[in-house]
């Protein structure tokens, strides 16, 4: 009989231990993703913007750094940046985007006014004057990607690109409210100015740089809000519900989760695939470092 209970209780334990380990996984599943540090590289002191795409069509993404007007274009899949190209973007250099824009294309970079591609050995700017203002880019499940801009009201305008055009630019994908986007969108990097981003919810700290976007990282068909988070001492990565979005209810977004303390301020940010190799996206972030500020470093935050 002694036996018999001891089985018992030791059977009990164990249901109620499935039991906790299920409810925990339960409820990470609905806090959604998280990320850590996958690594860090150092940058040269005059890097702004950072960005990652497939410029050169072999399948690798390459990091590209913004300092001044040139954007330097680098390889980093070994232990230091090598750099491959540069380019100089002109007027509108900081408000450069980087993507697939034509599909079954290499990634190409858009500024107001013309686009860059690799062609051959040497990379080609072409003029683009519709597209007369760069908000951020845009990708969907469906597998196009576009350059879009937004004013603020209404729909944002998008194009997609074709260089054997005469007039490179194409309409692009439409793009729906965000509270109806889940299932159409893969992701969204915006810059957005501060009246947009406290119409939309952010709170204070979000309001520090114009990065912000949304993501389906699992392509589930369920989209999560992401901003960046500046505080007195530290910088973060901020993930929320895309419920809590909103326009001119005066009702700050909530963070669900935050990211541990990044390794400096944070200068740039945007979700991306790892220029490192791996095709997961994560975080690409530029941040300030030394005591005086002036160094640069880029940090890949990965999925976990």
């Amino acid at each position: 009989m002694k036996g018999i209970v001891l089985r018992v209780l030791a059977l009990s334990a164990l249901t109620a231990l499935s039991g906790a380990v299920g409810r925990a996984q339960e409820a990470k599943k609905e806090t959604g993703p998280t990320f850590k540090s996958a690594w860090t590289v150092e940058m040269a002191a005059g890097t702004s913007r950072l960005a990652c795409a497939d410029v050169t069509g072999d399948k690798k993404g390459r990091l590209l750094a913004l300092e001044g007007s040139t954007l330097k274009i680098f390889n980093v899949m070994g232990e230091k940046p090598v750099k491959e190209a540069e380019v100089d973007l002109g007027k509108g250099a900081a408000s450069f985007v980087a993507g697939q824009f034509a599909k079954g294309k290499p990634a190409m970079i858009a500024v107001p006014g013309a686009v860059i591609y690799r062609d051959g050995e040497k990379y080609t700017k072409k003029d683009a004057a519709d597209i007369t203002d760069v908000t951020g880019t845009a990708s969907f499940l469906e597998g196009q990607e576009v350059v879009f801009s937004f004013a603020g009201q209404g729909q944002p305008q998008s194009w997609g690109i074709d260089l054997t055009a005469g007039n490179p630019v194409t309409s692009g994908h439409e793009m729906p409210d965000p509270a109806s986007g889940a299932g159409v969108y893969h992701v969204l990097n915006a810059r957005l100015p501060g009246e947009i981003q406290q119409a939309i919810g952010l709170p204070e700290e979000a309001r520090k740089l114009p990065a912000f976007g949304f993501f389906d990282p699992a392509k589930s068909s369920k989209l999560t809000g992401w901003m960046t988070w500046i505080g007195a001492d530290s910088s973060h990565i901020a993930l929320f519900d895309m419920s809590d979005l909103h326009v001119d209810q005066g009702t700050p977004i909530k963070v669900a989760w935050k990211s541990p303390k990044l390794g400096g301020k944070i200068l740039d940010a945007q979700v991306t695939t790892d220029p490192k190799g791996g095709k997961k996206i994560g975080f690409l972030v530029l941040e300030s470092t030394g005591a005086d500020g002036k160094g640069r470093q880029a940090e890949f935050l990965a999925i976990e």
